[in-house]
């Protein structure tokens, strides 16, 4: 059993993404900043060498501030991912139920999704193309 570190809560993870696109950032109508990326976890290979499946990741960074002088660390090192990179996003990880009367969807009676609160996020440089993962 590995020891745990009294310091980070319970459901702290280290997802390291790869970017499936160059990120962009963008300035809201209120003149907010905010950049967003798609990113996908993969899983390995399975033992007859095929891939198993990934887990694609729609990642965005917001900043709290008017000003663009003021674009918070994470909306700018979310801004410089390139395609092909890897970062490391760690996170909180929660789960997110939401029920019928707010999706107003006709055949689901509850949503059930994912969400990681990131702090922040450290690009790593891309490998070369012939290098996948």
């Amino acid at each position: 059993m590995a020891a745990q570190n009294k310091n980070r809560p319970s459901n702290y993870v280290i997802l390291t993404l790869q970017a499936i696109a160059d990120s962009e950032t963008q300035f809201g109508p209120s003149g907010k900043a905010w950049s967003h990326v798609r990113a996908f976890l993969s899983q390995g290979k399975n033992e007859d060498d095929s891939y198993k499946p990934s887990i694609f990741f729609e990642v965005k960074a917001f900043t709290k501030k008017d000003a663009k002088a003021d674009m918070s660390p994470v909306v700018k090192a979310l801004g410089a991912v390139t395609d092909r990179s890897r970062f490391p996003l760690p996170s909180l990880l929660s789960l997110l139920h939401h029920p019928s009367s707010i999706i107003h969807h006709p055949t689901l009676q509850t949503r059930i999704g994912l969400s990681l609160a990131a702090a922040a996020v450290e690009c790593r440089p891309a490998r070369n193309k012939n290098q996948l993962f």
